[in-house]
């Protein structure tokens, strides 16, 4: 493997990390929150234009990194943000509500108990709400959702091999 394909990744791993654990805390929702609430489907990013009833998917960024500040030993820490969109639905609005409300209660406890994203990461904050929305459809089904922000940081160190390669140029 090349120097290169050793470098460190940032924003990736973390996001998939947190798929696997929205997935895994999906798939106990009727266990954690009672049988009424039923199991979202779990998806790496938004299908389409509208988001479907019972989903839940987990995008992020790579065009928005921030620099939380250098650090000594030639660290800097970079800032991202992974987001995590919500969809409940039901009968009545308040159905639909509370749903949304225990689908975010249990991604409240991620990074309670993954602060690190299974280590892609240094940091994880708790989840900012960012939206919160709710609608009908024409069948008169109503839905509710939240997008969820959470930020993360990496702590980023210099390559030997890419220094290597730019003191050669001086």
């Amino acid at each position: 493997m090349s120097a290169l394909g050793r470098m460190q990744q940032v924003a990736g791993p973390a996001i998939l990390r947190m798929l696997a654990d929205v997935r895994a805390v999906m798939a106990n929702v009727e266990e954690l929150c009672g049988e009424d609430v039923r199991e979202p489907r779990v998806t790496l990013d938004l299908p389409g234009e509208q988001p479907e009833p019972f989903h839940v998917a987990v995008h992020g960024t790579a065009r928005e990194f921030g620099i939380a500040g250098a650090l000594t030993g030639s660290v800097i820490g970079v800032t991202f943000h992974i987001w995590v969109t919500v969809v409940a639905s039901g009968g009545t609005a308040e159905q639909a509500v509370a749903t949304a409300n225990d689908y975010q209660a249990l991604l409240l406890q991620i990074p309670l108990n993954d602060v690190t994203l299974g280590g892609t990461v240094d940091e994880l904050g708790a989840p900012q709400v960012r939206e919160a929305e709710s609608w009908s459809d024409p069948d008169g089904r109503r839905h509710a959702g939240y997008l969820l922000e959470f930020e993360a940081l990496k702590r980023v160190a210099a390559s030997p091999a890419v220094a290597a390669i730019l003191e050669a140029i001086e």
